[in-house]
């Protein structure tokens, strides 16, 4: 009943302290920041909200929660209550803009950001992002960046690097332009 009534910003302060305490005890104040998403059903005692009803049983709510993690450690927790969330387009870009290490850190995050508004977003937030995008994207080669030879050392082999506009969902090119760098894991050739 007690905890209840503290203020959550309490819990929150003390979560970025040890966070920020931890954080430089590893040695990982220059990680990446991983971001990803996930549902996670929990039980409708918790909560009367949700993105979905419970599947096989009214007892249970899911709820969509971003995640980052900078090196070993979460970062951030963002608890999304809109169905739009249900999108990674949506929940990704957006667990990245509230995200408090997103000015000192390069964002990385997986094949489920696929919009280019989520993309010129970003870039005109000015956040430093790494994202993948589906192999038979078509883009418009605006320059190309010279490539380092390949020194065999490398756990990556960078093929193309290169500033590039993109089409968007209505088959237009975008006004913003973005940096591509083709490349593949030397073990698995992926």
């Amino acid at each position: 009943d007690r905890i209840a009534t503290i203020n959550a910003s309490y819990f929150e302060q003390i979560f970025l302290r040890l966070f920020e305490l931890y954080n430089k005890e590893l040695g990982e104040e220059k990680a990446l920041v991983r971001v990803d998403t996930t549902f996670v059903a929990i039980s409708a005692k918790l909560v009367d909200w949700s993105l979905r009803k419970g599947g096989k049983s009214d007892n249970l709510r899911h709820l969509k929660l971003g995640l980052g993690l900078k090196g070993s450690l979460p970062c951030h927790v963002k608890i999304f209550t809109t169905k739009e969330a249900a999108s990674d387009d949506i929940a990704i870009p957006e667990t990245v803009l509230t995200c408090l290490h997103n000015e000192k850190s390069v964002i990385t995050f997986d094949r489920g950001v696929q919009s280019r508004k989520a993309f010129t977003r970003l870039n005109q937030e000015e956040i430093i992002y790494v994202g993948r995008l589906t192999p038979t994207s078509n883009y418009k080669l605006i320059s190309s960046r010279v490539v380092k030879k390949d020194d065999g050392k490398s756990t990556v082999i960078i093929s193309d690097d290169m500033v590039c506009k993109l089409t968007n969902r209505e088959k237009c090119w975008t006004e913003e332009n973005f940096r591509i760098v083709k490349a593949v894991i030397r073990k698995t050739k992926a």
